[in-house]
């Protein structure tokens, strides 16, 4: 975002740019509501974000998950499945939350329930958890870009994926201004898969 919002700052001086936190689970009801222009949201096969018609969703990128443990300990060779963590303490987001859902289905289609001794959801705090060996978490690419230090990253044979997704009105059409937010978070994003 951050990136974005300085080439939109460059590319379009008359934009004028506000930036407030909503919930991912909330980005379709926040811009249905009128409340923001533009909302980052997840969306995962297991527990879908909330439609509204008047509301379209644009692809970011889809990550596949792999598996956080702690670094140092005994390395798993090569991809494991998700029940190869069954028996292990687990880091995890509210079961109310879409994450929370969709990680929890996905451990139920692998014939289990894990065993969450730490619910967070926070990424940079559920990291660190990891981190300090006191469990093991579900995590992606762009969630490691917060920390990999004391972390090893186990991909996983299961297909577990979510989708980011860019929340903004249909009807009316976008402002100028949103497509120049829009425009940029697409090359934003483009940039990053490069590099």
């Amino acid at each position: 975002m951050p990136q974005a919002l300085v080439r939109v700052r460059v590319q379009s001086p008359g934009v004028s740019l506000r930036s407030v936190e909503v919930d991912v689970d909330d980005a379709t009801s926040v811009v249905a509501a009128g409340r923001v222009d533009l909302a980052f949201g997840v969306d995962y096969p297991q527990a879908p974000i909330p439609r509204a018609a008047d509301v379209a969703l644009l692809v970011l990128a889809t990550e596949r998950f792999a598996m956080a443990t702690p670094a140092g300990r005994p390395a798993r060779e090569g991809p494991s499945a998700l029940h190869d963590f069954a028996d292990e303490p687990w880091i995890l987001p509210p079961a109310h939350t879409s994450y929370g859902r969709a990680i929890r289905m996905a451990c139920r289609r692998a014939d289990f329930e894990p065993r969450v001794d730490h619910t967070v959801t926070d990424t940079a705090s559920t990291l660190s958890l990891v981190a300090a060996g006191l469990g093991v978490a579900p995590v992606t690419e762009l969630m490691l870009a917060l920390r990999r230090d004391g972390l090893t990253a186990v991909p996983l044979t299961d297909r577990l994926e979510r989708t980011i997704v860019l929340a903004h009105r249909r009807d009316p059409a976008p402002q100028p201004g949103v497509r120049a937010v829009v425009g940029a978070v697409r090359a934003a994003v483009a940039t990053g898969r490069d590099g």
